[in-house]
């Protein structure tokens, strides 16, 4: 795994720049937090990581090939199918090895009931747990831990910062704590161009 160099990144929807002349390198094995105001670009930058968007302009080297773990800010689950089945589905997991990883998250009882049913902490951690028990090798995170309460939110910090460590995640967070508690080897603040 190589580090991720973005060069000179430019993005715009309309008349309004969402990333202009962004460039940075982010670490193979290691945590970058990207943090910055509403509108700063996180969520753009994600999807270009992705390959989810293409920018107008600049390059992303070191993704090509890559296998690629996704916790969206939404939970895009289906619907109408169990947490377990939905972990299984995408993640190409066991049943067990899904059960085992909904369980650390505190979904013991919760696993066959349909997601469409679950309160939106449940579905959060089911989208973690779809994406932690994939094979990847680079793990994007876009405001994960939003809609857990304090307790649940470091129980589940603690399980992503365990299954992650010696890998290369991009963490995009507005919370501060949540940065540090992943002790990243680099942060980088997106400002608003606007500003």
């Amino acid at each position: 795994m190589n580090d991720i160099i973005i060069r000179n990144l430019s993005l715009s929807f309309g008349e309004k720049n969402v990333l202009k002349d962004f460039s940075a390198v982010i670490p193979a094995g290691k945590t970058t937090c990207v943090t910055g105001p509403s509108g700063s670009g996180k969520t753009s930058l994600t999807r270009i990581l992705c390959g989810l968007a293409r920018p107008d302009s600049g390059t992303v080297e070191g993704m090509q090939g890559v296998r690629t773990a996704v916790v969206f800010q939404e939970d895009r689950l289906c619907p109408n199918i169990s947490a377990l089945t939905n972990v299984c589905f995408v993640a190409s997991v066991t049943k067990a090895e899904a059960s085992e990883a909904l369980s650390r998250l505190g979904l013991g009882q919760e696993t066959l009931q349909i997601a469409g049913t679950l309160s939106g902490g449940q579905l959060r951690r089911v989208a973690i747990a779809r994406a932690l028990v994939s094979d990847w090798d680079v793990l994007v995170m876009d405001e994960p831990f939003k809609g857990l309460d304090e307790r649940t939110k470091f129980s589940v910090m603690e399980w992503v910062r365990e299954k992650s460590r010696g890998k290369t995640v991009i963490l995009i967070s507005h919370d501060n704590s949540e940065c540090a508690f992943f002790e990243p080897e680099k942060t980088i603040s997106l400002g608003s161009v606007d500003q």
